[in-house]
């Protein structure tokens, strides 16, 4: 239900009486996590609640060499603590997006081997107790998920596919399936980078609404022609999957994408730059076209951003890391405060060193997280670092992101709530109605000192 402009506008002027209040800052927070298994790279993530939040990755090791182990892993934050969830035992298998279904049915996407060495794609359902491998798209040659998001109520999985034709036509292609409530059907992506031994896929995917979404990931081109691996986006608009080149052709990658409305979408990746090497790349969509974000440069030029994501359009956090002169990975946190980005503090885990953040995750009521993996030196292990900015540590109300709560915050809310952001839904109940406005005013009239 939406509520009439002048509605809303009548409520938040009579809200303007409790005056402005100044905003607090809080640091991120180191919560540790445990695993049986002595490798654990993070790959995805959602976060429907405070006291449920969900991680999914992979493992692999030697034990002894020549011996070697590759197992997936589930985590699930309870509010105080990460527990382990054990997942079936699928051959080949690699986990890299998870998503948590308005049904309670947790989705987890990736890649297995049904036989052979040929991979495809893996869908697998959690009803909370029990684990289930259902159909999902193959190809022969092979196929994958890399990466599942939300479009308004659409739900996306994309990776990438061998082709069926034989060349010219480029060895791999982007995928998109839609899920469609009882199967996911497959919708034609446009390669960038074309050629008998081109590979195109994506990593991630996002939209403002069911007809107007963003898939992004990277494309390269073999032959006198080549060029990358570079950028790739494709845009969705109701009907099909259209490449939308930005003309980058530099070494560069995108990694993650946001949607906070049809005019403002965001992804995150890495560009390669004549002296500076490896340097942090963001790309803000305006509406009308895309365009690259000034970010902090990285001196040691080994940086690469992996995850992006927003409490409001003027609070975004994107996360990767800044490897040192010898490659040993470090923290990267870049924060977004509505006018431009800088670089912040990531907590330091007691036990370890060498964070590297891949995937960022916000629940319904502001607590942003960012999950990677560092380096354990006493046991010599790469365990799960998750990091949590609880919402306490900005003010939720300050929705412009002045310091103060006025009456251009209650402004703000009422656009987001016009434009059906989900940013609007401050009870958290998946939609907007007249109780988030309450929500927000009894925010607003708590302030934030």
């Amino acid at each position: 239900m939406r509520l009439p402009r002048h509605t809303l506008t009548t409520l938040s002027i009579c809200g303007l009486a409790f005056g402005a209040a100044t905003t607090h800052a809080q640091d991120w927070e180191f919560i540790p996590t445990t695993s049986p298994y002595p490798q654990n790279i993070p790959q995805g993530s959602d976060a429907p609640a405070d006291d449920e939040v969900w991680v999914v990755g992979n493992n692999n090791f030697f034990d002894p060499i020549p011996h070697y182990f590759e197992f997936t892993f589930v985590m699930r934050f309870d509010g105080t603590a990460w527990e382990f969830v054990t997942p079936p035992e699928i051959r080949g298998s690699s986990f890299y997006g998870v998503m948590k279904m308005p049904d309670g049915e947790l989705f987890v996407v990736g890649a297995y081997q049904p036989s052979g060495p040929e991979s495809q794609t893996l869908f697998l359902r959690y009803d909370g107790s029990s684990w289930t491998l259902d159909d999902s798209p193959t190809r022969r040659g092979g196929s994958i998920f890399q990466g599942i998001g939300r479009a308004g109520g659409d739900v996306w999985a994309v990776g990438g596919q061998t082709t069926l034709e034989p060349p010219p036509s480029a060895t791999g292609q982007p995928m998109a399936a839609r899920w469609e409530g009882d199967q996911w059907v497959r919708y034609p992506a446009v390669a960038l980078g074309t050629g008998g031994r081109a590979i195109n896929s994506f990593r991630a995917v996002a939209g403002a609404s069911e007809d107007d979404a963003w898939a992004v990931g990277r494309g390269e081109q073999t032959g006198t022609e080549g060029f990358g691996p570079t950028a790739m986006i494709n845009r969705w608009q109701g009907e099909r999957w259209e490449l939308y080149d930005i003309g980058l052709r530099d070494v560069a990658q995108l990694s993650d994408v946001i949607a906070l409305a049809t005019d403002n979408v965001w992804a995150v990746g890495s560009r390669n730059i004549d002296g500076l090497g490896s340097q942090p790349m963001i790309l803000h969509w305006d509406g009308s076209d895309w365009d690259f974000a000034d970010v902090p440069i990285m001196p040691d030029g080994r940086a690469d951003l992996r995850a992006i994501a927003a409490r409001s359009p003027t609070e975004i956090y994107a996360s990767g890391t800044d490897a040192d002169p010898d490659g040993y990975p470090r923290a990267l946190i870049l924060k977004y405060d509505g006018t431009s980005w800088t670089r912040v503090e990531a907590a330091t885990p007691p036990d370890g060193l060498q964070q590297w953040f891949r995937t960022m995750s916000v629940t319904p009521s502001g607590d942003v997280w960012a999950m990677g993996q560092y380096f354990r030196p006493d046991e010599s292990a790469i365990h799960v670092t998750t990091q949590r900015l609880p919402a306490g540590a900005t003010c939720r109300a300050d929705l412009d992101g002045d310091g103060e709560l006025t009456i251009f915050d209650f402004l703000a809310f009422q656009n987001l709530f016009d434009a059906g952001d989900p940013t609007a839904d401050f009870d958290g109940d998946g939609s907007l109605t007249i109780f988030d406005f309450l929500a927000f005013q009894n925010l607003f009239d708590a302030g934030c000192d």
